[in-house]
């Protein structure tokens, strides 16, 4: 995650509303391609900084206190996210609970669909779709212990969890 674009937006609002209307500021960018704002212009800057036109009327003491307040919250929520970057990489990996079964092979077992008659009426249909969701979804269950932090599936959860195709709903 890049917290600069952030902070660098929220750095020239919190720049903008400190400054009187009339104020000068500058705007260039350095060696490293980072954009800075500032009421001084370093010396060794000055061919490469832009001045900035400031409009408008000073801020009042509440929208100043707003920006602060806002400004805070984003610090915060950024120092959260880093926080959790952290701690999800220096977290050990869990051990997993294993599903229930219902056999003594330790294999979750799914009782077939049955079939759908091809002059079921729509409420038919209906049904028997919604049944084959809810075995989609145990399945489904089944697997999410197995589940790996990029997503994947550990290999051992197809000796426990039946491979079922997830139902769509134009084929009922």
């Amino acid at each position: 995650m890049n917290v600069w674009i952030p902070c660098g937006a929220l750095a020239v609002t919190a720049l903008l509303i400190t400054f009187q209307a009339t104020a000068q500021i500058y705007q260039w960018t350095d060696e490293d391609g980072n954009v800075h704002f500032s009421d001084e212009l370093p010396a060794h800057q000055r061919d490469n900084a832009d001045s900035v036109e400031l409009s408008g009327t000073a801020p009042s003491q509440a929208d100043v206190e707003a920006a602060q307040t806002i400004a805070e919250n984003i610090h915060e929520a950024a120092e959260s996210t880093a926080e959790g970057n952290r701690s999800r990489e220096e977290k050990p990996e869990e051990p997993q609970e294993e599903q229930p079964t219902s056999n003594t092979t330790g294999k979750l077992e799914l009782p077939p669909l049955p079939p759908l008659p091809d002059n079921a009426t729509p409420a038919e249909r209906d049904a028997h779709y919604e049944q084959a969701m809810e075995r989609y979804q145990r399945a489904h269950d089944c697997f999410a212990p197995y589940k790996n932090a990029n997503g994947s599936t550990k290999a051992e959860a197809f000796d426990v969890c039946p491979v079922v195709p997830r139902p769509r709903e134009s084929d009922y």
